[in-house]
C-alpha cells in the first residue's frame, strides 16, 4: 500500500477515534484494527515516532504533538502512531477501505 508514506499525517488526535473507521485529511476511509492498538506511558513518544519515520525514510523528521502519523506502510497494512503531551503514546494498525 503505497497510498501513504511514513511521516504522512492522517488525523488530529484532539478528535478521538471512537469508531471502527475514520476518514483522513485526503478523504480516504481507514479501518482501525482495535486489537493492535497499544498505549504506553512514556516521556519520549515524540522521539520514538521521529526515529521510526527517519528509519523508514532516511531523512530527518519533526513530529507534531497529537497528530496521527504513518510510521510504516506496505501492500497489506499501515502502522500509525501518536504521542500525547509527552506522557503517553499509541501505536496501531489501519487498513485502507477500498
Amino acid at each position: 500500500m503505497k497510498d501513504v508514506c511514513p511521516g504522512d499525517v492522517l488525523h488530529d488526535m484532539h478528535d478521538p477515534l471512537y469508531h471502527e473507521f475514520f476518514k483522513d485529511y485526503d478523504g480516504r476511509m481507514w479501518d482501525i484494527d482495535r486489537i493492535s492498538w497499544q498505549v504506553m506511558q512514556t516521556s519520549c513518544g515524540s522521539r520514538v515516532i521521529e526515529e521510526a519515520v527517519e528509519e523508514e525514510c532516511g531523512s530527518p523528521y519533526r513530529y507534531t504533538n497529537k497528530m496521527l502519523v504513518v510510521i510504516k506502510s506496505d501492500e497489506q497494512e499501515t502502522q500509525v502512531a501518536y504521542s500525547y503531551d509527552g506522557r503517553r503514546m499509541g501505536i496501531f494498525t489501519i487498513r485502507l477501505v477500498r
